[in-house]
């Protein structure tokens, strides 16, 4: 009993530079998306129709800022080296529509290091600092929940550590 209509424009563009004296990638993306909703609402209530119309503009602008320094190499058994990751994501708030009235903010700054200590015995580090702020994402895995309440402040932070020891424990060597 609804006639939903929606159409919009999605623009992204980007650029990607590599600095090289130093070895990083840093790319950066500009997203802009104006999205129209169009529908008339009919519910059914006892014994009247109620009739809603809905009529929404919703402009965002996301800038996204990616940045990657990698000295990975291959090894004998396995890749060794330091890589740090960096990624920014603000939601510029621009007044127009329910979507994007806010500042919003996502980071998130992964360090993996990997080193062999003596002959095939392996340290793999990785550290994870991540911070958001007025986004509402669910980590759980359950499908089921919908969200948070309205105008309730949504951000966190979180710092995650792993600590890997690798210990050989067979040899295998092929020949002809």
């Amino acid at each position: 009993f609804t006639d939903y209509n929606e159409t919009g424009l999605y623009f992204i563009a980007g650029g990607d530079y590599r600095i090289p004296k130093i070895d990083i990638n840093w790319t950066t993306l500009v997203e802009l998306m104006y999205k129209y909703d169009a529908s008339i609402i009919t519910k059914f209530l006892e014994n009247s129709l109620e009739e809603k119309s809905l009529d929404n503009h919703n402009l965002s602008v996301v800038i996204r800022e990616d940045f990657l320094w990698n000295k990975m190499r291959n090894s004998s058994t396995i890749p060794v080296g330091n890589e740090l990751k960096a990624s920014f994501k603000f939601y510029l708030p621009t007044g127009i529509g329910g979507l994007s009235k806010d500042f919003r903010f996502k980071s998130r700054i992964e360090e993996r290091f990997t080193k062999i200590l003596f002959r095939d015995f392996a340290l793999k580090l990785r550290a994870l600092v991540f911070a958001n702020y007025n986004i509402s994402e669910d980590y759980s895995g359950d499908p089921y929940i919908r969200g948070y309440f309205d105008k309730e402040l949504v951000g966190f932070f979180g710092v995650l550590f792993n600590f890997d020891f690798y210990i050989p424990v067979m040899n295998v060597d092929i020949t002809e």
